[in-house]
């Protein structure tokens, strides 16, 4: 049974998302904790977004659009940050690029993801596990983190469903999102608005009961003003090895990548970019005690009901019933010693990702260096 997120005309409808996941309540999602910090998904603010709740409905005002929507079906979907075109987006390990020397596609490549899946696994255990799971028989990674962002992904939803991009109403997805995904979603739907077009969400009021998959973890070490983020974009000036490269992020400062690893170090440590294809211990050690970002990628099957409408007329233009896996990817604040527990939205369905791995293989070829 499909739910409708959001209200059609005047007359508002509670926001349906049940069933809630144990432990955490929305629209901040805090998971039990036995420490003194607790796991937000979302920073919290001094405002906080109205709970979406049958106690509170949500209200919003309608928007009157006069231009008929002339839109082609193609680009209503082409551009939309969820994938709904059918086109398959990739990330840095899939699919495995036919450019991959073959020793890489069969078997080093995968030995390298492993052994940075292992690594990151248990970082996240020693730097997060004392956030606690929703229990005490449940560790918080990858269990308790993976529970909370399934129900991140419906809190989020709902509030897209008939968001017309501006961002007065938009019920606090401002603060669910990085600044750079959101503004994917405000112009996309302001875009939509001003063709006299809403798209709306329903999500299954049962959905279905799969424990989300999480993949890999990425870390980017560095200082706060550096290391912003583990999607951040740059000119690759030498690879090193398929999953390996030195990238030119626009400052005065370069992203050393090794599989799900990054290093955010000054352009005076590497005077010569052609140089060693390795950094030392020492320089490592230095950029780690610094802080880092941690970004998560994970995935879940979901039911979503997506139509797109005339806000006039309120007629069908496309409909689809979507049973799939979304892509998730979220990322923590930097933190230096112990994460405060807020993460944020920061890539869906690999939109970001897809374009970091195309421009990557762009700026250099697809040649890594012999």
């Amino acid at each position: 049974m499909f739910v409708r997120a959001h209200s059609c005309g005047r007359r508002a409808v509670a926001v349906s998302l049940k069933p809630r996941p144990v432990g955490v309540t929305y629209p901040f999602l805090k998971a039990t904790a036995r420490g003194p910090t607790q796991t937000r998904f979302f920073a919290s603010s001094s405002s906080p977004p109205p709970a979406a709740s049958d106690e509170q409905p949500i209200e919003r005002k309608e928007p009157k659009y006069s231009r008929k929507p002339s839109i082609p079906t193609d680009q209503l979907i082409e551009h939309y940050p969820l994938e709904l075109s059918g086109r398959a987006r990739r990330s840095t390990f899939e699919p495995t690029p036919d450019w991959w020397p073959w020793a890489e596609r069969v078997f080093l490549g995968a030995a390298r993801r492993n052994v940075a899946r292992m690594t990151t696994w248990g970082w996240m255990d020693s730097r997060f596990g004392d956030l606690g799971g929703a229990n005490d028989a449940e560790r918080y990674f990858p269990t308790t983190f993976g529970r909370g962002a399934r129900g991140a992904f419906s809190a989020i939803i709902s509030r897209l469903s008939e968001w017309d991009g501006q961002e007065e109403n938009d019920q606090g997805l401002s603060e669910m999102m990085d600044e750079t995904l959101y503004a994917r979603f405000r112009d996309q739907h302001a875009w939509l608005a001003d063709e006299g077009i809403v798209v709306e969400f329903e999500e299954d009021e049962d959905p279905l009961d799969a424990t989300p998959e999480v993949s890999d973890v990425w870390l980017t070490f560095g200082r706060k003003s550096d290391a912003k983020g583990t999607l951040m974009p740059g000119k690759v000036v030498r690879r090193f090895n398929p999953l390996g490269f030195l990238k030119d992020i626009g400052t005065d400062s370069y992203i050393f990548r090794e599989v799900t690893f990054e290093y955010v170090i000054p352009k005076s440590s590497i005077p010569n970019p052609s140089g060693s294809s390795s950094l030392s211990l020492g320089t490592r050690g230095d950029v780690i005690k610094k802080g880092q970002v941690v970004g998560v990628d994970l995935s879940f099957p979901v039911r979503l009901r997506i139509v797109f409408r005339d806000i006039n007329t309120r007629s069908i233009l496309w409909k689809r019933d979507e049973v799939g896996t979304v892509a998730l990817r979220f990322e923590c604040d930097h933190f230096v010693d112990k994460p405060d527990g807020n993460w944020k939205l920061v890539d869906v369905d690999r939109l970001r990702q897809d374009e970091l791995v195309r421009e990557e293989e762009k700026c250099l070829g697809v040649v890594p260096d012999e």
